[in-house]
């Protein structure tokens, strides 16, 4: 008796969380060439259970492609930009589908974000699909911070930048893992890399300048790797990471007493005189909470004041304050 498939079986059967994203996906583009190659026993087709019995491929050259690959009635609000102005190649083997592009491009509201080496993937189209889309996009800095906040990655990461500027062009891998059933989380992996480039994360704050190296992020942390840069007039550096299993993120560098006297106030730039090493932390709970904390010796900082102030640069005054954000309780400050 034999027990190969009926060949009045269905030829291909499509998952139907697959079925809807390609229907609601792919928007637009043109299949310039699609040459089709097909041997084998066609009651096995497309093959995919069983490669062994034959091979099953349609594709060719790409171009205008447009594709809605994380909207936000998959993924929730506010969506992943879509991918636009693709030109490659796309091939349907057995039950794999595979976009690669040469060029592309995401529009965060209206400012396009260039991608090179775009790959977008469902692994097996018959059953627990999963899109998988890769690349590396370079734009300014502007347009890179308009893209974090219209994406999914900037309420993962508590919304740092929704009030950030940046400076100088910078340069962002990305890949999403995006199970279609909508059973699985969908998993990011992406990273910023700058030179010579700024930030600025709110008005009230510091700017980063002269910032080189790269920051990580997931879904659910963001990383500094041989980040430096300088801050309030002298060299940081920049590590560790905030998210899940990390730490805390470490700025470490000098305090100068023009720095201070910026921040403080004008009053104070006749009290303050040389320099002081500084770090501060910043951690984050799995609730969300923040935790601040500003750890300096005051060693090389002279301070021109009435006794218990007062001291010259070499003596050594270690100040430490902490500003905690409970979320469900008031917030502290300590010093």
């Amino acid at each position: 008796m034999s027990t190969s498939p009926s060949r009045t079986d269905k030829i291909i059967v499509v998952d139907d969380d697959a079925r809807a994203w390609m229907r609601n996906g792919l928007l637009a583009g043109r299949l310039v060439d699609g040459p089709v190659r097909l041997a084998g026993d066609l009651a096995y087709f497309p093959f995919g259970e069983h490669p062994d019995k034959g091979d099953f491929e349609v594709g060719g050259a790409v171009e205008g492609v447009v594709i809605d690959y994380a909207p936000a009635a998959l993924v929730g609000e506010p969506g992943w930009p879509r991918i636009e102005n693709l030109h490659g190649h796309a091939s349907l083997h057995r039950v794999e589908l595979r976009v690669r592009g040469h060029t592309m491009q995401m529009r965060p509201e209206g400012k396009p974000v260039d991608f090179t080496g775009v790959e977008a993937r469902i692994n097996n189209i018959e059953e627990d699909s999963v899109l998988e889309v890769s690349g590396t996009g370079r734009a300014p800095a502007a347009t890179v911070l308009t893209f974090l906040r219209a994406s999914p990655v900037g309420a993962s990461l508590d919304n740092a930048f929704v009030q950030a500027q940046g400076e100088g062009n910078w340069q962002v891998p990305l890949s999403l893992h995006i199970p279609l059933t909508g059973t699985q989380p969908i998993r990011v992996a992406g990273a910023l890399e700058v030179k010579d480039a700024s930030l600025s994360l709110a008005d009230t704050l510091p700017t980063l300048s002269n910032l080189s190296g790269r920051i990580e992020f997931t879904e659910s942390l963001l990383k500094a790797h041989d980040l430096k840069g300088r801050l309030l007039g002298d060299v940081v550096s920049i590590s560790g990471g905030i998210g899940k299993g990390e730490k805390g993120l470490v700025f470490e560098g000098r305090l100068t007493s023009e720095a201070l006297a910026d921040v403080l106030g004008e009053r104070f730039k006749p009290l303050l005189d040389g320099a002081t090493p500084y770090r501060f932390a910043i951690q984050r709970s799995p609730e969300g909470a923040y935790d601040l904390r500003l750890d300096a010796s005051l060693e090389g900082l002279a301070i021109d004041a009435p006794a218990p102030l007062g001291k010259d640069a070499a003596a050594r005054r270690p100040l430490q304050v902490r500003w905690v954000d409970r979320r469900k309780g008031d917030a502290s400050l300590d010093i």
